[in-house]
């Protein structure tokens, strides 16, 4: 029988409580009328309870990833095994705290933040932040994600959401005490650290990344100093970096990257691109180098404030409700490309692939070579094959590429969440300009639409009725992919011209024409590349992002 699940009800607990006490006395046939009530009440309220999460999906989609993974059998962690002996809970969680432990530099930082301005060569601030306002503590109270889970301290993250109003002003007197100061409070500095499945669950603690969960104060404290300074430093940041920065992504990497190479095809050169993976980059980050860092980028008012942040900062494991001993700790990718005519260009390829590992050893990181792999395009068909090294290590070079809820929004949000993020996603890159691939796209969202028109009219829209897709795309509620990536490119191109979207190497391409005449400035486009050579390549001929401008 089903007992102290989430979707019993009062009602089911309090039958169940009359069946506990009287199943001593009661006759059979009062037994089995009782009994078969309880499990009518159960199953009911188990249907109200999968209804309610169909229903809130789209709103809180946490719920019913949880629901998932109470129905799948294999559960996320199990017991490590050491010398062919399972470990208990306790002893599991001290060898995932010897491991993580392991990874860290164990040299001690020294953290002088005056070294580090003289080594930087940097006197001048150009990022200030003397004090935070009381919107800056409100706004970052708000964005607090309103988990269950609490960190260190105890302290449900919902609680301090709810009661913004009230603690926003004790909140905002901490905090820029603090700055004033140049203190991090040392409470703030322990985290909790949960090992997280890198994929399937295994015996062995390597397959296990962890993932460190703050005290809701310092996140506050954290998100409002960051909203605070990211204008200040964004003119600092290269162009080139993609990653960790609003408003770019994988997808204005490639983008910026395809500008590149494809014209660089189209003439007969071969591009090779060297790819390099970090290991384990974020765990292994040296804090002089990047107190240094942060001096050369103009933070000379706040190192002191850092160099305490930083400092003497603690972390526990936590697994299956056992703790650690806290222990101290010190506190991806990168590309190269270059065009190939012959090996003395390889070469030069292979002085930058050096340059880079030597720049990696200097800023104490290195990089995971199993990892660090090149590509060559080319439309040639024997193609200079140049062995590049990495750490004296050959690089490896890739050979090819290789692009029980029925509820009716349910599916919706499903279908949108896992299948056309995957048709639309880099569309800017390479979506089709050939009708058969795009017919094959369409496909797939036909299928689903068709599907959607039958629950939602009890009505399958093909034989004998035989409905226009787009009459069915129409009564569901959706459009065709090609109108998709059509708007998603007038979107992002908006958005380049108006300086939302800040890429220099894409709008480099674009060239603008300004009228002098009236007459003049209505037969032409103002936007557009002055002049188009003949392509001879098919990618470079309906590059989709400037075929479109043109």
């Amino acid at each position: 029988m089903l007992t102290s699940a989430d979707w019993n009800t009062l009602s089911v607990c309090t039958q169940e409580g009359v069946y506990t006490g009287k199943r001593v006395t009661l006759i059979p046939n009062e037994y089995a009328n009782i009994r078969a009530q309880i499990k009518k009440s159960i199953e009911i309220a188990y249907r109200d309870h999968r209804h309610k999460i169909q229903n809130q999906f789209a709103k809180d989609p946490k719920a019913f990833w949880q629901y998932v993974r109470s129905k799948k059998s294999r559960v996320n962690l199990q017991n490590i095994v050491k010398n062919c002996q399972d470990l208990t809970d306790d002893q599991c969680a001290k060898e995932f705290a010897d491991f993580f432990e392991s990874v860290y530099n164990q040299v001690p930082p020294r953290l002088d933040a005056q070294a580090a301005v003289a080594e930087a060569g940097v006197t001048s601030a150009r990022v200030h932040l003397n004090t935070l306002s009381l919107k800056d503590v409100q706004i970052a109270l708000q964005n607090i994600k309103p988990k269950r889970s609490s960190g260190p301290d105890g302290i449900l993250p919902f609680l301090f959401r709810d009661c913004a109003r009230v603690l926003a002003g004790p909140l905002h007197y901490i905090y820029n005490t603090c700055l004033q100061q140049s203190t991090f409070p040392a409470r703030w500095k322990i985290t909790r650290v949960v090992p997280v499945s890198k994929g399937k669950s295994g015996p062995d603690v390597s397959r296990y990344r962890p993932v460190a969960v703050l005290s809701t104060p310092a996140k506050v404290f954290e998100s409002a100093i960051q909203s605070c300074i990211k204008g200040q430093v964004r003119a600092q940041l290269p162009d080139a970096q993609h990653g960790f920065r609003p408003g770019r992504s994988t997808a204005t990497n490639l983008l910026n990257f395809m500008a590149q190479v494809i014209p660089a095809v189209d003439a007969g050169v071969q591009v090779d691109a060297a790819y390099f993976d970090f290991k384990k980059a974020f765990d292994t980050v040296d804090n002089d180098v990047l107190l240094r860092k942060l001096a050369d980028i103009g933070y000379t008012h706040l190192l002191q404030f850092f160099v305490s942040y930083m400092k003497d900062r603690q972390q526990y494991v936590a697994y299956n409700g056992y703790e650690s001993e806290p222990y101290y700790t010190n506190w991806n990718d990168l590309k190269l490309l270059l065009e190939v005519r012959d090996e003395s260009d390889c070469a030069r390829l292979q002085d930058d692939i050096d340059r880079v590992v030597k720049c990696s050893y200097d800023n104490k990181l290195c990089f995971n070579v199993s990892k660090c792999s090149v590509i060559s395009f080319t439309r040639s068909r024997s193609p200079i094959c140049y062995e590049y090294k990495a750490e004296v290590t050959p690089m490896k070079r890739v050979k090819q590429a290789v692009a029980g809820l029925y509820e009716y929004n349910n599916s919706k949000v499903l279908y949108d969440a896992l299948v056309r993020s995957h048709l639309e996603y880099g569309s800017l890159i390479w979506a089709p300009h050939e009708a058969k691939y795009s017919l094959m796209l369409e496909r797939v969202q036909n299928k689903f639409t068709r599907h959607l028109y039958w629950r939602l009219y009890g009505v399958y829209p093909l034989y004998p009725l035989m409905y226009p897709t787009l009459f069915v795309l129409g009564m569901v509620g959706y459009n065709q992919l090609k109108v998709r990536r059509e708007f998603a490119l007038i979107v992002y191109l908006i958005k380049l011209l108006r300086g939302k979207e800040h890429n220099p190497g894409v709008l480099r391409c674009l060239s603008f024409c300004v009228p002098d005449r009236y007459v003049w400035r209505r037969r032409r486009p103002l936007l557009g590349p002055t002049y188009w050579p003949k392509r001879l390549s098919n990618p470079e001929q309906h590059r989709y992002f400037f075929e479109s401008v043109q």
